[in-house]
């Protein structure tokens, strides 16, 4: 009896032991998930894009993509205003995939010749002046001059296709993953892209 009661006593101690070790081991990998995920932010933070022609004319941009987790997403400025932005989104971010913020530069670098009109004002007034026209398959610009003044219009249309993927250095490394942007619009470049992909927490330990 001495020994069993003994024996149930060790284990019972040892079940305790077994399961603060997996709660401390639990805590100590979501210490470094968290730690690992601000060096990755703070890294894709400092990194410039890679932005290049391709031999079609397109621009395209290249950008590491970086993986946060849960628990890191509100400490994020850029993500802190989103839910008022989105209304499906849940407060705390939970239901949140991943995030992109792309901006466009468009330039266009054309000489068109001025040509003379007639325009008849709102007064049924006959005024003389000069008119521009400038367009492509993607933009058109059109104005006209009179005096000292220029009415003009602006049309841009742009098509970007965007793609995610991961690759690693070696069949074996780790995964990285790299966002990929190309615009339709040859006057267009992608000035500036970020994006971060929500790391799921494994299940178990290891």
């Amino acid at each position: 009896m001495i020994l069993n009661r003994l024996n149930l006593i060790i284990l019972g101690v040892l079940l305790l032991i077994i399961t603060a070790l997996f709660f401390y081991v639990k805590h100590l990998q979501d210490e470094l998930e968290s730690k690992s995920s601000f060096e990755n932010l703070y890294t894709i933070e400092h990194q410039k894009a890679l932005k290049f022609q391709d031999e079609a004319g397109h621009w395209r941009s290249r950008a590491q993509i970086a993986e946060v987790t849960q628990d890191n997403l509100l400490d994020i400025e850029e993500l802190k205003g989103l839910v008022t932005e989105f209304k499906e989104l849940k407060r705390n971010l939970k239901n949140l995939d991943s995030y992109s913020q792309i901006n466009t530069t468009t330039d266009i670098h054309r000489t068109i010749k001025l040509k003379d009109t007639m325009i008849v004002t709102k007064k049924s007034v006959v005024e003389h002046g000069k008119t521009f026209n400038y367009s492509d398959k993607f933009d058109s610009i059109s104005g006209v001059v009179v005096n000292d003044s220029i009415q003009w219009q602006i049309k841009h249309k742009d098509s970007l296709e965007v793609v995610s993927y991961w690759k690693r250095k070696w069949f074996l490394g780790k995964k990285t993953y790299e966002c990929e942007i190309k615009s339709a619009n040859p006057n267009t470049q992608i000035s500036y892209q970020k994006n971060l992909k929500v790391k799921r927490k494994k299940r178990g330990i290891f």
